[in-house]
């Protein structure tokens, strides 16, 4: 994840993307997903959870606590 300039512009504009679930663009991340045979939705779970990992390291979230990633909300949380 970058973390400023134009990395992070494009990491959060590819974020916004994937996080869309619209179809109406032909060339939105769920059309991409169909034309290709992937589970979109599998997907979206499973880089949201690779960013909860990568954040519990940089934040050095204890074993006590992880880190909650709410794409919805644009929100992240540390939870017990």
């Amino acid at each position: 994840m970058a973390q400023s300039g134009r990395g992070k512009k494009l990491f959060d504009e590819a974020e916004e993307w994937i996080l869309d679930e619209v179809r109406d663009c032909i060339f939105s991340f769920e059309n991409i997903c169909e034309v290709l045979g992937f589970n979109a939705k599998y997907l979206r779970h499973g880089l949201v959870r690779w960013k909860e990992k990568k954040l519990s390291k940089e934040l050095n979230v204890t074993e006590n606590y992880k880190v909650k990633v709410i794409p919805d909300e644009q929100k992240i949380y540390k939870v017990r």
